[in-house]
């Protein structure tokens, strides 16, 4: 496999990434992004074209729950330290038989302390896209219906190939966050700060301890 500079420009020889279904050929070498970020998919954009970064979309589904919650175009994913989240991208693609994709986390996220399971995007593949992401860092982050949240890169494929044929991925039904789900959250939140509180206070506890058996042997001499 090697990695395929994805570029818009109708006039280049390596067109490799088109926007409207008209455009898309199963057959071809040229992926199919709709509802795409145009910043990133203009021809004269600097941004570097070794990938696309995905957006957060109309809905998640937390991984405790089988329904999908949605996303309103100002609301946000709160994901909590230890928890994890699928969301379904803002981008619909679609994969021609010779191309495969990967999934990898954007740097900015992971320096906070969240991540999204690597994953591959399969020749023949349509729909929206779900990815799974964790937060294991100690606070919340908080995702925003729209943001850029993990690098999408796309590679060419050699030799014969079974393409993907089922139906795109489900995320669940979506429905509005119910005022359950924001307790549950709470007190999840409440929950880990118990925990590291709890940690504090142990090991104060042993360095006390530890003190208390060491002081009246100093006291003696």
């Amino acid at each position: 496999m090697s990695l395929i500079a994805l570029t818009t420009d109708p006039g280049s020889d390596s067109l490799s990434v088109v926007t409207s279904s008209s455009e898309f050929r199963k057959d071809g070498t040229a992926v199919l992004i709709q509802h795409g970020d145009t910043e990133q998919l203009k021809i004269d954009s600097e941004e570097c074209n070794d990938g696309y970064d995905l957006r957060v979309g109309a809905a998640y589904r937390d991984h405790r729950n089988d329904d999908a919650q949605v996303l309103s175009q100002n609301d946000t994913i709160i994901l909590l330290p230890g928890n994890a989240v699928i969301i379904q991208t803002q981008e619909w693609v679609e994969f021609p038989e010779l191309r495969f994709g990967q999934i990898f986390p954007k740097v900015g996220l992971l320096q906070r302390g969240v991540t999204n399971t690597p994953s591959k995007v399969d020749p023949g593949f349509h729909g929206h896209l779900l990815v799974t992401v964790h937060n294991y860092g100690r606070r919340k982050v908080c995702l925003r219906r729209g943001q850029r949240f993990c690098s999408l890169h796309v590679f060419s494929v050699k030799g014969p190939i079974r393409p993907y044929k089922k139906d795109p991925p489900d995320i669940g039904t979506p429905r509005p966050a119910g005022r359950v789900q924001k307790i549950g959250d709470n007190i999840d939140a409440y929950n880990a700060r118990l925990t590291v509180i709890a940690l504090v206070v142990s090991a104060i506890a042993l360095v006390v301890g530890a003190v208390a058996a060491v002081l009246p042997l100093l006291l003696r001499r």
